[in-house]
C-alpha cells in the first residue's frame, strides 16, 4: 500500500513509476516515504515464508532424490523366498 504521498505524487507525474518515485526520495533507506510500514512488513513476511517454503521443498527433494538413487537395494532372489504350502 501506498503511503499518500506517493500517491498523490504519481496522480500529478502521470507516466511516472514507484521506482522513479522511490529514487527521487533517496532510495531504499527512504522507502517509507513510498510504503507504509504496514505493507512493508507484510511484504517482508510473505518473502520469509516463500524462502522457508523454497528451502524446505529444495532439502526435501535433494534427500528423497540421494535416497531414491543411493539408497540400499533390495532385491529378491527366487532362491531367497521360502514358500509355503497352502493349508486347509
Amino acid at each position: 500500500m501506498l503511503t499518500q504521498y506517493a500517491e498523490n505524487w504519481l496522480t500529478e507525474n502521470r507516466g511516472e513509476t514507484v521506482v522513479d518515485l522511490l529514487f527521487r526520495c533517496g532510495g531504499l533507506p527512504f522507502r517509507e516515504k513510498v510504503w507504509t510500514r504496514e505493507s512493508l512488513g507484510k511484504a517482508k513476511e510473505l518473502l520469509t515464508w516463500n524462502y522457508v517454503a523454497w528451502v524446505v521443498s529444495l532439502a526435501s527433494s535433494i534427500f528423497v532424490l540421494a535416497e531414491g538413487l543411493l539408497g540400499p537395494t533390495r532385491t529378491l532372489r527366487a532362491t531367497q523366498v521360502q514358500l509355503r504350502p497352502k493349508t486347509g
